[in-house]
């Protein structure tokens, strides 16, 4: 080739370096509005915390209800709707290769959605979130009810179905219905709740509830807090609890929270407090900057429900417990664990026993509770009987102070304390009396919780149920504020356990001979 026709050459294909870049513009301004027509098969892929846990447990077949409590702009609305429409889909949508979802029918699916007020809440919450989110993909047939409301979607490839009702129509209108899935946006009335709960029977159903509890307190107690009929947790309910902040940018060098957004010529830039301008980022949906003027317009009661999802009825409870993290299911108890027993004594009430046990990693558990009326020495042979059929090491038992009273044994001759050192002792068990430093004590509890590594160190057997319903709605007492003295007999028992400070150490084997005082009685059993 000359030097001319190289010359030319060059010269053609510069001309073709415009038509190229534009149709290099073209197809990413195609992949752009694809991405954004059809985002649900994109931004899933990025959940938040709180979503991604909620997004796992439904892969689980064995978790029937879900409950996604948290202040607002949470993503509560967000989660529901992804799931819905994936339902209806058959697979998520955010998944590839798809990811099918099983069902136990091959018809097309029904879902039904329970908003508050029409024009208040569905018309300027719900609707908007299903038509963000609906896939221009997949076409959709959108029908109006009598108030103009689009109600009834249906989904053209699968036929699969979502109606949408509200809070505030009759629960009667809401009997002989079948289908998969319930999600409400906002609590519901609880007659509604059972209404729709009947027709997921059929189909092997799930509920969801995505709230922020500002009302319906019921939900709190019968769902969040569900329980078996013998009082054991319910297993088959799966909650999480989401603050706004979880659903706020992070930074994707040191995982400080996202000021705001920047528009560069090469796309959007975060702006970390710390790292400063930013391309590597976990973006959310909301931004400090946003959550920082919403809280500017709250009232400080107000920014614990909606900042925060904490509502007025729960803003009193002493410690948080965290089924997730904090119950789990029973197994057998190490022989090496240090048990500790404690006993709240009341004289007009059932007896509250707490066992708690010590393990090598410092870890403490809640492994078994007696909650009956019973005397003194019967209970104390009760006891005495769970430890040895166990075969615990034991630390030592503890008892309320109030044990020591004459008055509280029935007895003039002897207190309760008197009448079941003896049983403990004719076994070699040692019985004393608990701490009543309550405040460090509940500290410490909720040390226990949450330690400083954001690990807890403090776990409950999933079939206490006395003890779990105790320590769940420990609250202060508004009158006095002080701790409520109501059901707090497994609470008090807990913080003294805490206060006890048990530390576990090996097993040393002692000899009872080298332990005789001068006049030949043991040390350990005063014999």
């Amino acid at each position: 080739m000359t030097d001319q026709e190289r010359a030319n050459r060059i010269a053609e294909l510069r001309a073709l370096i415009p038509q190229k870049q534009a149709e290099l513009y073209a197809v990413l301004a195609k992949e752009e509005q694809y991405r954004f027509d059809n985002k649900i098969e994109f931004v899933p892929r990025q959940p938040n915390p709180k979503q991604e846990l909620m997004l796992e447990a439904w892969r689980k077949p064995h978790y029937k209800v879900f409950t996604f409590t948290g202040g607002n702009r949470s993503a509560k609305t967000t989660t529901w709707v992804w799931l819905a429409l994936s339902i209806m889909a058959g697979y998520y949508l955010w998944t590839d290769p798809p990811e099918r979802i099983p069902f136990i029918h091959k018809r097309p699916r029904k879902i039904r959605v329970v908003g508050q007020d029409w024009e208040k809440h569905i018309k300027t919450v719900v609707i908007p979130a299903l038509e963000e989110w609906w896939p221009k993909n997949r076409p959709v047939d959108i029908k109006k009810n009598s108030m103009g409301i689009e109600a009834f979607w249906k989904d053209m490839k699968t036929a699969s179905t979502l109606e949408i009702m509200s809070n505030n129509q009759e629960s009667a209108l809401f009997e002989g219905w079948q289908g998969d899935g319930i999600f409400y946006d906002e609590p519901s009335q609880r007659d509604i709740r059972v209404a729709c709960a009947r027709g997921l029977i059929d189909r092997h159903g799930r509920e969801y509830f995505g709230m922020t509890l500002l009302k319906e307190a019921w939900v709190q107690k019968e769902v969040v807090q569900a329980r078996n009929e013998d009082g054991s947790v319910d297993g088959s309910v799966f909650s999480v609890h989401a603050d706004i902040l979880d659903n706020c940018s992070r930074c994707g060098q040191c995982d400080d929270y996202i000021d705001h957004f920047e528009e560069r010529d090469t796309g959007p830039v975060g702006i970390c407090p710390r790292c400063g301008e930013v391309k590597n980022y976990k973006r959310y949906g909301l931004d400090l900057e946003g959550i920082r003027q919403y809280a500017k317009v709250l009232k400080p009661e107000e920014k614990e429900a909606r900042l925060r999802g904490k509502p007025s009825y729960l803003s009193s409870l002493i410690w948080n417990i965290d089924r997730r993290l904090h119950v789990k299911k029973r197994f057998p108890v190490p022989l090496n664990w240090i048990v500790d027993v404690f006993i709240d004594f009341h004289p007009s009430k059932p007896w509250m026993v707490n066992f708690y046990a010590t393990e090598p990693r410092q870890f403490h558990w809640a492994i078994w509770e007696i909650n009956e009326n019973m005397n003194s020495k019967s209970m104390a042979e009760k006891i005495v009987r769970f430890l040895l059929e166990n075969q615990f090491r034991v630390g030592g038992i503890w008892i309320d102070p109030l044990a020591k009273g004459d008055e509280n044994s029935g007895n003039t001759d002897e207190t309760v304390y008197d009448i079941m050192w003896k049983v403990f002792a004719a076994y070699n068990f040692t019985l004393a009396v608990a701490s009543k430093d309550k405040d460090n004590g509940i500290k410490i509890v909720g040390e226990w919780l949450m330690t400083e590594n954001e690990i807890p160190s403090l776990f409950f057997f999933e079939d206490l149920k006395k003890t779990l319903e105790q320590v769940e709605n420990y609250v202060t007492d508004p009158k006095t504020g002080k701790p409520s003295k109501e059901e707090d007999d497994a609470c008090e028992n807990t913080y003294r356990y805490a206060l006890l400070n048990r530390q576990w150490e090996e097993e040393i084997e002692y000899d009872e001979r080298d332990y005789r005082s001068e006049s030949g009685r043991s040390a350990v059993t005063g014999y």
